[in-house]
Parts: C-alpha cells; structure tokens; sequence
C-alpha cells in the first residue's frame, strides 16, 4: 500500500514485491518501466524471463493494496522482448517498444549480435 507523509506531503510506498512472486505467478522477471493504469493498477514492463532469456510483457499490481494480480497480456502472445511502454486510454490503445535480453545486456553491447538478428 501507500500512504501520505504530513512531513514530505509525498507518497511513502510500503509494499515489497519479491521477484520469486513474479517469477512463479508470471514467469517473469527483469521488471523494468512503471506506469498507472486509469483504473488505478499498475502496470510494469518486463524484459526477460527468469533464466534472462528475452521474454517481453506485464505485470499488473493493484493499485491500491499493490499486491501482484498477475499478467496483463493474458490473453495474447507476450512480445519477445520489452522496455518501456505507454498506455493511451483515449484510444484504448498500449504501444510498446523492445529491449534488450537480459543474459546478452550482461555481457556489454557486441556488434556482431546485430548480424545474428
């Protein structure tokens, strides 16, 4: 959860999210850009599974409690990788853009990564 500080007049978040939850829960891990949804929740990008490997897609926390909901792209192919993300509700619309594999940024940029796709 969250509550209001008097002294700071800012928002204190309390809530650990452990990755072992979004590891077992969602098969994800890497989390990466936060944003709010319009109805409250919160939406995280991901950039990989577990392993590193590069897996793309959402986390959805709620919004109030901030406990792990689980997958937002439940009902579609989650992308092959991820980063950051913006949610457009006036058009219902989520674009998205690709990152990096976790396991390959670990090792630093190679040029010759490009020629392999």
């Amino acid at each position: 959860g969250a509550e209001r500080s008097e002294a700071d007049g800012g928002v204190n978040a309390f809530q650990m999210i452990e990755p072992v939850d979004v590891f077992w829960k969602c098969n994800k891990g890497y989390l990466c850009v936060v944003h709010s949804l319009p109805n409250g929740d919160v939406l995280i990008s991901n950039m990989g599974d577990p392993a590193g490997n590069g897996k793309g897609g959402f986390i959805v926390l709620d919004g109030q409690t901030f406990e792990l909901k689980g997958n937002w792209e439940n009902e579609c192919e989650a992308p092959p990788t991820g980063y950051d993300f913006w949610y457009q509700p006036r058009f219902n619309v989520l674009v998205s853009s690709a990152g990096l594999v976790p396991k390959r940024a670990g090792r630093g940029f190679n040029p010759d990564d490009l020629k392999k796709g």
